[in-house]
This record gives C-alpha cells, structure tokens and sequence, in this order.
C-alpha cells in the first residue's frame, strides 16, 4: 500500500473498503496479474456477455484484457520440470505432472477443441470426477477464451441436463467410471444418454479413466478417447486469447433447491483477482506450497482451488470417499504430499472426530501452515479438536458458510 500507514487488520479492511478503487489495483500489481490493465480502473456502464449483460452500473477495469489460464500457467517458463500436480485416488493409482508436462497436454487438447469449432464465447463442459484431465481440459478451454462449466459424475443425467440444456456446450468432456467407497460406476450408458440430448455437442471426448474389465455393460459407444487425442497433435506451445476483464470464464448452478438450477456467471478478470487475493493474502498460498482441498468438479471449491497454479503451487488432487479405505486416508495424503493448505468441510472434520481420528498422532504434518473448512458453520468442538488432534500451530479458518448440497458427501 503507497502512502498509508497500516497497522493492524482491522485498518487494512476499512482502507480495503473505502478506498476499493485502489485496493484492487494494488491487488493487481501486488499478485503479478498476467494482462492489459488498462487506464481506467473503474467505469460506468454494464457489462455485456452476448445477449446478455450484467446487473451493475461500474464496471472494473472496462479496458483490462486478460486470459485465465495465462495467469494459471505462467510458472511453467521458471519451473518446468517441478510438480504441478500430485494426483491420488482410493484405489491407490498415483500420479505426478510436471508444469512443463501440464502446458504439452494443454496444448494439444487446445488443438483439438479448435478442430472441433471451439473459440472464443463458446461453452465447453465437463461430466467429470476431479482428475488430471479435467484440469487439462478447462485450461485448453479457457485458454481459448471459451467458457467452462462442469459437474460430478455422481449427477444423474436429467440433473446433468438441467445444467447444460440452458448453456448449450459444444464439446463435452466426460469419463467411462469411476470408484467411490470402493464401488465401481459405470458411466458409459449414463454419458450416452446425455449426449443424445444435447444437439448442440459437436463432440464429446470419453476418458478411460476406469479398467474396462471392471464394467458389467459391453456398449461402447463412438465418442473420442483421450488418449488418442494426445496422440493425435504435437505440443506446440499454448496460444492464448486475451477477453476482456468482465467477459464470462466459469458457468456454476445453484443447488436447484428453489426450482431448476439457475445459471451462475463468474467472470475472467473477477476469478483471477478475487482467487489470487483469497489465495496470497487470505490463506498465504506461496511459491512451491502444496495446495489440497476435498472436492469435486460440481463445487465451486473445485474453481477456487484450480487457481492456486496462479500463486506457482501444485495442486493435490485426491478422488475417492475421503474415508476409504481408512478414515484418516487423507491425512495420509497429507503426510506423503507435504501438504501446507488441506481444505475440506465442517462435515467431514465432525465424522472424523467422531470416529477418533489422530493424525498428530500418526503422521508428520510439518508442513502444515493452514487449514481451511468450508460448505456449512464450523462449531467450537471441531476447532478444539483440530487443534488437540491434528496440529496446534495451524491456521484454521472457517472461510464460508452455509449449507450446500456438497457438504453432505464431505
């Protein structure tokens, strides 16, 4: 901050409130935000999306142009062969991608969501666990100034269809199965019946994410196979096209509670601001932290967390029952990954306090710096007991509220 003297918190709020036009520009400046800034910092108007425009008379930053997965990769050139991502599952399959690794594949899915007509406004979509590749596919997506949206596998397909029937995707990416608690779903019968309801798709990409000789059903269904994508197209560096500040960047859904779920915009230039200010200076995410956090695609956590790329950490992906086969499986994780920031629900830290879980006990948590509990209220006796039973200098922090339809299944 130029020329005001902070001293505590609470001055840093207030100035972040009064003076907001200047606190985002240092928030740009402080978080090496990737893009043209502009001259204008605050404009009048609404901002426009197609047919459609925004609710606000002030736009931000109304001359910005700036690319998401830019700002995501842009630590590949310093590191390339450091880790990007330490991905595990439940059924213990464990892989590691290096940030050089990470831009190859965003690279040539970039290609091919090209070949397949995607550019720049269209929507591409994803009905995937949280993977490897679902990472791979939302930056090929973004990359291209397209818009990305995506929910769990665990949707059934008219669930599924209240949510992409309104946006009409052009390509959708999905898997053929997946594990969780130690059962095995079969997703190939349940992608072709979503497929032959969204007219808009010109193609749909099928990851083989689970063994085949595990599925009872023999179908098989002619839908690209990711593999054969990466075989098909040389890495040639990733092209990026810049949108403007407030352009739309992620397509969420609320619960569907009060009705069909409802259409939720979050912009390029808002998600890149806003998560690099939760992440630098709410949760201290650095340079080569490791970054974890309990989720799936159909959270918004799942966004939130993505973005740590932006900071240079790796993210820790696990997909699987978050207490199988063992309750304390992901502290595990934990121990293994040197995990600094673990995020999950005030949920799942009541069940595993209920069932006696102590991974001070078990497991070296040195690196430990923050943990974070979101999707309902985190009450006294959970933070009592992360601070007797998992460490007692940890930063937790309760960072959002309110009941959500993921908090159920941690």
């Amino acid at each position: 901050m130029q020329g005001e003297a902070i001293e505590n918190y609470a001055t840093l709020h207030d100035w972040s409130i009064n003076d907001a036009k200047q606190f985002w520009l240092e928030v740009w400046q402080f978080c090496d935000v990737i893009g043209y800034q502009g001259d204008c910092i605050v404009g009048e108007g609404r901002a426009k999306w197609g047919n459609f425009q925004s609710s606000r008379d002030t736009i931000w930053f109304p001359q910005a142009q700036l690319n998401y997965a830019e700002n995501l990769l842009s630590y590949a050139f310093q590191k390339p062969n450091q880790i990007a991502i330490w991905f595990e599952n439940e059924r213990n399959h464990k892989r590691t991608i290096t940030w050089q690794t990470l831009c190859d594949q965003v690279s040539i899915v970039q290609q091919w969501l090209k070949h397949n007509g995607v550019q720049k406004g269209d929507v591409v979509a994803g009905y995937l666990p949280y993977i490897p590749e679902s990472v791979v596919a939302m930056l090929a997506t973004t990359s291209l100034g397209a818009i990305w949206t995506s929910t769990s596998p665990d949707f059934g397909v008219d669930s599924v269809l209240e949510r992409f029937g309104q946006v009409q995707p052009k390509v959708l990416f999905c898997c053929n199965g997946y594990t969780f608690n130690g059962k095995i779903h079969d997703m190939t019968e349940k992608n072709a019946a979503l497929v032959d309801k969204l007219p808009s798709l010109n193609n749909t990409c099928q990851i083989e994410y689970q063994e085949r000789q595990s599925f009872t059903s023999t179908n098989s269904f002619d839908f690209s196979d990711w593999q054969a994508i990466l075989a098909s197209f040389i890495p040639r560096g990733v092209r990026y096209t810049r949108a403007r500040f407030n352009d739309p960047l992620f397509i969420l859904y609320s619960s569907g509670t009060t009705g069909k779920p409802k259409c939720i915009v979050h912009s390029i230039g808002g998600t890149v601001l806003n998560h690099l200010k939760e992440h630098q200076l709410h949760c201290d995410i650095q340079l080569d932290d490791r970054v974890f956090y309990y989720t799936t695609c159909g959270w918004m956590m799942w966004n939130w967390h993505v973005s740590s790329l932006a900071s240079g950490a790796t993210l820790v992906i696990y997909d699987g029952s978050p207490v199988f086969p063992q309750a304390d499986r992901l502290w595990q994780l934990a121990h293994q990954a040197d995990i600094t920031l673990f995020g999950t629900s005030a949920k799942y830290l009541e069940t595993i306090d209920k069932q006696k879980v102590t991974p001070e006990q078990s497991y070296d948590l040195q690196a430990l710096k923050t943990i974070c509990s979101t999707g309902s209220v985190l009450y006294a006796e959970q933070f009592d007991y992360v601070y007797e039973h998992i460490k007692t200098d940890v930063h937790l922090a309760s960072i959002s509220g309110g009941l959500t339809s993921a908090d159920a299944s941690f």
